[in-house]
């Protein structure tokens, strides 16, 4: 009860963007949707770190290492759909990748390791792609980081037990649909909508034991354009829709141009949440992306800015 009374007013604020799979898409859309994997001609490797909120004290915090590849069956050029599977358009059946996280917030800590596969089916025009990732998960909670609200004055219930951890297996699964022209998808994380207690104590802020906004399931479905606009330029808009049950529905709209494949800029808007901006440099095998937001709602003020970097390499 205690531990959900400390907790309660930081998740008021905050409880739209704490699950550290949200709110990703541009960045690493992988981490979204395992039924990426495999999807690109290349394989990349990728480190990210994303600062949430900086100005608040103990703000989330987020870093991410993934990796995915295609397998193509020696000898494979045609499937029986006529898709050509040669060169550079070199696809394989097979999508497997998976990744490290860590995500720490406050007194909370949130430490995984995923592993996605994904089986890719040629269509005449395009592919769509199924994916499942099991997830194991490390959730600790260090109670010397909590700020008790009589100041320092010791806490016989907190104190002897001041580094809690819990272990426990979660999952992910996902549909993606591309092609040279558009891409749409659906998927969900945290399906096993798992809960957190130690002893006698819940990590359940809203009082209900099912509302865990760092676990909550959480569903996203996904769609967008990518038509060529002259030689050089793709436009790409988009919109991404986010459910769970804490925090409801969210919804992001996405506008991005890229040239050459080698830069792509643009702007987003999480709807009552943040608007920011998106810029993303491929050099030779290095890709480099930054997502920018700045909050739009009350609860948080302006100055409480996001930032997030992306660094990869395409094997």
């Amino acid at each position: 009860m205690i531990l959900g009374i400390l907790l309660y007013l930081p998740f008021q604020i905050c409880k739209g963007q704490v699950p550290p799979f949200s709110d990703q898409f541009l960045v690493n859309s992988f981490l979204t949707n395992p039924a990426i994997a495999g999807t690109s001609r290349q394989s990349p490797l990728t480190i990210s770190i994303r600062q949430q909120w900086m100005g608040i004290k103990s703000a989330p915090v987020y870093q991410t290492v993934t990796y995915h590849k295609s397998f193509i069956e020696k000898g494979q050029r045609f499937n029986q759909r006529g898709f050509l599977n040669r060169g550079e358009n070199s696809y394989g059946k097979i999508g497997l990748g998976g990744g490290l996280f860590n995500f720490k917030y406050g007194a909370v800590t949130q430490m995984g390791i995923h592993l996605d596969y994904a089986y890719h089916v040629y269509l005449k025009t395009g592919r769509i792609s199924f994916g499942l990732a099991p997830l194991y998960q490390q959730f600790a909670v260090n109670t010397g980081d909590f700020i008790r609200p009589d100041g320092d004055k010791p806490d016989n219930l907190l104190d002897p037990a001041a580094h809690e951890v819990t272990h426990f297996f979660d999952c992910a699964a996902g549909i993606h649909y591309f092609s040279s022209s558009w891409f749409a998808g659906i998927s969900g994380v945290e399906l096993f909508n798992s809960k957190v207690r130690f002893g006698d104590l819940k990590l359940n802020p809203a009082g209900d034991a099912s509302q865990n906004y760092f676990l909550a399931r959480t569903f996203y479905a996904y769609g967008g354009l990518s038509p060529m606009i002259g030689k050089n330029f793709i436009i790409k808009p988009s919109i991404i829709l986010k459910y769970s049950q804490p925090t409801g529905v969210g919804f992001q709209a996405n506008l991005l141009v890229s040239y050459n494949d080698y830069v792509e800029a643009g702007l987003l808007y999480r709807y009552k949440e943040a608007f920011g901006f998106f810029l993303g440099i491929k050099a030779m095998n290095i890709i480099i992306r930054y997502q920018f937001e700045s909050p739009t709602g009350s609860a948080a003020g302006n100055r409480f800015l996001t930032n997030q970097i992306l660094v990869g390499y395409l094997m």
